[in-house]
Parts: C-alpha cells; structure tokens; sequence
C-alpha cells in the first residue's frame, strides 16, 4: 500500500462522496481537510487503491460517524469493518465512551452495521431536507478491562474472520491493531 498525497485522498473522498450524495447527505467538500488534518477522516485500500472512507467528528462527550462509505464493486464486510476499526481507535485515543452515527432507513448499510457493531438504538424520526427516517446507532467501548480480550471478542463477531483465517493473516492483522492502539493510548498519557 502506497502512501497517498492529501490531494489524492482530497480528491478520491470528494468523488466518492458526491456520487453517493443520495445515501450519504449532502457535506460541503470543504468539510474533508480540515478533517483530514485533524485525523478524523480514514480511507481503506483494497488491491492498491483507495477504496472508502470514514469521516468522524471531533470527540465530544462521545464521537460521532458523519459519513462512511466504500466503493460498491467492494462493499464487503471487511472494508466496512477496517473503517468502523479506524473509529474505534478514534474513540478509543480520545477516551470517549460511546460512538454515535445514523443510516437513513432505507439503506443496506443497516444490515452491515447490525453484523459489524450493534442493534441501533432507536429509530429517528424524519429530518433534513430528504425527509428520510433513520435508525440511530450507539456503540459502547471498552472501559477498562482487558483491550486484548476486546479486541479479540470483536473479531470473533467478524465473518471477515474465517476469510482472515484462511489467509494466514487474523494474528498479524490483531497484532498491529494492538501495537497501535496501545501506542496511542501511551501517547495520550
């Protein structure tokens, strides 16, 4: 995997987000740098290229998805699962106890956020110009405890798992996620 220039990402995430305007909403593209420079804006690779995103807003009392999407000849689990990891590492260095985000009813991401995170907590009613219900979700951390043992429990929940396992590589993938979320934590102290 190469390393993109922040042009690169720039452009790739405001194609991908303007070509999905009807089931993501409509945000000004200016809102991407700022976010990028600010860490909150993720993108996954899939065979060399730039294959989706994740944008987060700032950590508040919790921190909230405002848009996550991957590109549709590869919207399978795993990509969605890499990007919502990239939240939880969010979470996680900012130390917030909840993540937050809605998916308009209607869409199939419904059924991929029910695999990878949770049931959502409620449905919202109608808002913004499309006028769409949306089912608002609510994912919990870790608050103590044993981050290996989270981490390993969340995999398990992973149908990506039995892919990873024939690969070879669940324990390599695992152990860089831990390396660098303990970096993280350790850099927060």
């Amino acid at each position: 995997m190469r390393k993109r220039t922040d042009e690169e990402v720039l452009r790739f995430v405001t194609d991908l987000a303007n070509r999905s305007t009807a089931e993501l909403g409509f945000l000004p593209d200016t809102i991407y740098a700022p976010a990028l420079l600010a860490g909150r804006l993720h993108t996954i690779d899939y065979n060399g290229e730039l294959a989706g995103f994740i944008l987060c807003g700032p950590p508040r009392p919790e921190l909230k998805i405002y848009q996550t999407v991957v590109e549709e000849p590869v919207r399978f689990e795993d990509n969605g699962r890499r990007l919502f990891v990239e939240a939880i590492a969010d979470g996680l260095k900012d130390d917030v106890e909840r993540i937050r985000w809605r998916c308009a009813e209607d869409l199939e991401a419904n059924a991929f956020w029910r695999r990878v995170a949770c049931d959502p907590k409620r449905k919202a009613p109608p808002r913004g110009p499309t006028r769409r219900a949306c089912y608002e979700y609510v994912y919990t951390l870790p608050r103590g405890g044993d981050l290996d043992q989270w981490l390993e429990q969340q995999f398990q929940k992973s149908k990506a798992l039995a892919i990873t396992k024939l690969c070879g590589v669940e324990g390599w993938y695992i152990e860089q996620l831990k390396r660098r979320w303990r970096k993280e934590l350790k850099n927060k102290s």
